[in-house]
């Protein structure tokens, strides 16, 4: 099916040029007290592209994008690159200049388009475009459109939390196939107002950002800093009815939201996606955001490939719902043979959009997989149970952290936890788990709760934690809560 795509004269701009000529004055940007219609945006595209064209940069060139609290400035960026047939990467103002540089050498990045101090990488060329927000006159220069077809438009950098980052090129035509893949649940409606709490920093965020301006849809921004307060009043003040967030995001939310009523009637998609969504957070938010909130589980490699609904998850509250169509999702055991409806396997996905080219080890005789391991009831949903490569192998015995987290989710003194492992000579892996508390607890009372629910799998190490490292996606980075523990315990043998 992505033949269809990849051969004709396809550039993922080319619905937001089309809203742009039939309703110049609709709203496509919303920036705290900046209202950007879509005749004003491709009008700032072309004058971006202008500057591109004059800087030298060309079809095929690699450009980084390097900006800092300015959703607008980004997207025209986003827009004139892929307009022009140019890849883009994200190079984050937030992480080390040097490890910027080092992604940037790594892709070998022409130059970079950025906004603030201390973004020069090196000898690296950048440059900041100069737009006139107020003109909407067109730039005297041709448009230069680029057809993209399976051209690279955006490489997406995986988060890194299992391994090595990894770099997964989306083509124009991978970007469309995935998009009309989410439609018949995920689609946005013209007019309507979409907010994300993911950045546009991150391959979800500018994904779903442009899937909203593809369909005619405003784009409400979110600065890089904001309080509880200034987010709600921009959901209610900008009547946003379509917000996507990570569960930490949500986690953040419901902090901030009293009990008693639902407290955004109005949102007719809460989607949340990006990490584990635990039952207890998603019927909080049920009951506390929305009714309306969707999950979908998806990989970098692969794109989404389940979508829970509000019926589904009311249903099956732990569960990330059935697989897309386009998309052929198989459990396999370890001779990679199907198994049964209710056994536990190893995932895999496959579709014609799927990833580039053999060279990611994810992939193997054109299945996908992700790394995670799965059940699927007897109506096809699927329940997620955990990475294989962060099983932890406790004399013999596998054991998921997901399996840990989920039973001391469910204990009423517990705010927040993430399972992990410990080496061990003895036992190769200790399952230990790091908590949050709402109140106090003791090691015993946890030791004794764990071993009612878990029995052999309870964590037999407790370590208390102001906060769990997490990378930006809101995934917990397990192997600093490994180095974390380690440092205690040597601490504590040391005092004795």
């Amino acid at each position: 099916m992505l033949d269809k795509y990849k051969d004709i004269d396809i550039n993922v701009t080319d619905p937001v040029f089309a809203w742009a000529a039939c309703s110049p004055h609709a709203l496509a940007i919303l920036e705290q007290d900046r209202l950007i219609s879509y005749g004003l945006l491709c009008s700032a595209v072309r004058q971006a592209m202008a500057q591109f064209y004059e800087a030298g940069w060309q079809d095929g060139d690699v450009i980084g994008v390097s900006i800092r609290g300015d959703s607008a400035l980004h997207m025209v960026a986003a827009l004139a690159l892929a307009r022009m047939g140019m890849t883009q990467v994200s190079l984050s103002p937030s992480d080390p200049a040097s490890s910027r540089l080092a992604v940037a050498e790594a892709l070998g990045v022409r130059a970079v388009v950025t906004n603030h101090e201390g973004s020069r990488l090196g000898a690296i060329a950048q440059l900041v475009p100069s737009l006139d927000w107020n003109s909407q006159v067109p730039v005297v220069l041709p448009d230069r459109r680029s057809p993209g077809g399976n051209k690279t438009w955006i490489i997406n950098q995986s988060s890194g939390t299992t391994g090595s980052p990894k770099n997964v090129e989306i083509s124009h035509a991978r970007y469309r196939m995935w998009s009309d893949r989410l439609k018949p649940i995920f689609d946005f409606l013209p007019g309507e107002r979409f907010m994300s709490m993911v950045s546009l920093r991150f391959w979800v965020g500018m994904w779903r950002a442009m899937c909203c301006l593809s369909e005619g849809g405003a784009f409400v921004a979110l600065p890089d800093t904001y309080s509880a307060a200034q987010l709600f009043n921009w959901l209610d003040l900008h009547h946003v009815t379509y917000l996507q967030c990570t569960p930490l995001h949500m986690h953040r939310l419901l902090q901030d939201v009293p009990a008693g009523s639902v407290r955004f009637p109005g949102l007719r998609i809460l989607r949340c996606g990006g990490a584990s969504l635990l039952p207890t957070l998603l019927q909080e938010a049920r009951t506390r955001l929305t009714p309306n909130v969707f999950f979908s589980y998806g990989a970098n490699e692969a794109g989404t490939m389940t979508a829970a609904t509000p019926e589904i998850l009311g249903r099956f509250p732990d569960s990330v719902g059935l697989p897309l169509p386009g998309i052929e999702f198989e459990i396999v055991d370890a001779g990679e043979r199907r198994v049964l409806a209710g056994t536990v396997g190893r995932v895999r996905v496959r579709s014609s959009a799927g990833m580039n080219s053999g060279k990611e080890p994810a992939l193997i005789d054109d299945w996908t997989y992700p790394g995670d391991t799965a059940l699927q009831n007897d109506e096809g949903i699927v329940f997620l149970k955990g990475r294989y490569d962060e099983a932890l192998n406790y004399d013999g015995i596998l054991i998921s952290p997901m399996e840990i987290e989920s039973v001391l989710a469910r204990h009423p003194s517990v705010l927040e936890v993430a399972a992990f492992a410990l080496p061990s000579p003895e036992h190769q892996d200790v399952p230990a788990v790091a908590l949050i508390l709402k109140q106090p607890l003791t090691q015993d009372e946890l030791s004794i709760y764990c071993a009612e629910h878990l029995g052999i799998r309870a964590p037999r190490v407790f370590i208390l934690v102001d906060k769990l490292p997490r990378n930006d996606m809101g995934k917990v980075l397990r192997r600093q809560l490994t180095e974390i523990a380690l440092q205690r315990l040597s601490a504590n043998q040391k005092a004795d």
